[in-house]
């Protein structure tokens, strides 16, 4: 009905040169209120599509953020794992740790302090895991590694003095290291 008021006040049909009264109101009115809900569904459409595509794209873009960080927190790991190994050479071993432990107790704080500490990030790691953004296969060689340095700094602690027991476990340590942070690697430059 408003389609026809505003048709009839301009008297358009009148300047494009068409007769009025031999005009079907009721047709032209059904037609132009069914092509004006069309062009309203089809802007609809579009703008719903669009914002749904900016959606998907922002949780794509997000997935790659975690994928990224969660990639980040275990190479900071194993790198972070490297360096304690290396404070844990003969010189500070022998000269600034094994004189600070009682060995008749059992706290042993330090060897657990060294043990624990690159792994801070420990429930980031989890969460991650958790949500899917690291592989099962990926996580299990986490804690295989975790053990691994535990068992490495509790036995370069305690057993300070016999190499032919943490020496070799020092060597597959940083075998096992160095080969997670070439895989990650490969895995951020996306091979």
């Amino acid at each position: 009905m408003s389609t026809t008021t505003v048709l009839d006040y301009a008297n358009i049909p009148s300047l494009l040169g068409l007769h009025v009264s031999n005009m079907n109101w009721s047709f032209y009115t059904g037609f132009l209120n069914a092509v004006a809900v069309l062009a309203v569904f089809a802007i609809t459409y579009k703008v719903l599509t669009g914002r749904e595509v900016e959606i998907r794209e922002k949780e794509l873009r997000r997935e790659e953020n975690k994928q990224k960080v969660s990639l980040l927190l275990l190479n900071d790991c194993y790198e972070d794992c490297k360096r304690y190994i290396d404070l844990l050479n003969e010189e500070n071993v022998n000269n600034y740790i094994v004189p600070k432990i009682d060995f008749d107790s059992t706290d042993l704080g330090i060897a657990v302090n060294f043990s624990t500490a690159p792994f801070v990030n420990q429930d980031a790691i989890a969460d991650f895991a958790k949500d899917g953004q690291i592989p099962e296969d990926r996580i299990a060689r986490y804690y295989a590694i975790k053990r691994k340095f535990e068992e490495y700094v509790n036995m370069r602690i305690t057993l300070f003095d016999a190499p032919h027991f943490y020496v070799p476990l020092r060597g597959g340590l940083l075998r096992l290291l160095n080969d997670e942070i070439a895989c990650i690697d490969r895995l951020k430059a996306g091979r």
